[in-house]
């Protein structure tokens, strides 16, 4: 849509322009010649304006904790809205190890099954409308496959303590939800 530049000749283009802002827009340009006595006034034009609904990215089912070298659910989206009137999209599935370098790993899908992790990964779904008017690209939110790593015990060494003494302590590493102590294969 065009509107006058502040009087000066010529027009500019509206940007930012609103769902609600659709509609038919008239303009009649009136020219007055200084210091002539001549008015000139143009035909009035009738323009239509269509505001399109703002391209809506898909939404992708959330977070994932899983163990390290297993393979995540997988992972699914909702369509796209919005975009051009007789809307039509592209998919295009991404990953990436630190949420900043994105590479392509599955496209034109609702679902992704991503592989077997050994590290956690991020993954998010780009929509591109290619309907008529071609309103751009949207990418949903990010989610994050977390891999548990698999937790490690530092090898004890041998101890001889006194009687009612303390022994030294056995440091583990990962996350571990349960311990369990045995002596001579007895649950202690």
């Amino acid at each position: 849509m065009l509107f006058p530049t502040n009087g000066k000749n010529g027009f500019y283009p509206e940007v930012g322009l609103l769902l609600s802002e659709s509609g038919e827009y008239k303009v009649t340009v009136t020219f007055d010649a200084t210091g002539a006595d001549c008015n000139v006034t143009s035909d009035t034009r009738t323009r239509k304006l269509t505001v399109l609904p703002a391209l809506t990215p898909p939404v992708i089912t959330g977070p994932q904790s899983i163990c390290y070298n297993t393979a995540p659910l997988q992972l699914t989206a909702t369509a796209a809205t919005g975009g051009s009137v007789t809307p039509s999209y592209s998919y295009q599935w991404q990953s990436s190890p630190d949420n900043s370098t994105w590479t392509n790993v599955g496209s034109n899908s609702f679902s992704y099954q991503p592989p077997v992790l050994t590290s956690s990964t991020y993954y998010r779904i780009s929509a591109t409308d290619t309907g008529t008017y071609g309103c751009g690209t949207v990418t949903s939110t990010i989610v994050l496959v977390t891999v548990n790593p698999v937790p490690t015990v530092n090898i004890p060494s041998n101890q001889s303590v006194c009687d009612g003494s303390s022994t030294t302590a056995v440091a583990f590493t990962g996350t571990a939800t349960a311990y369990t102590w045995t002596n001579d294969q007895i649950s202690i």
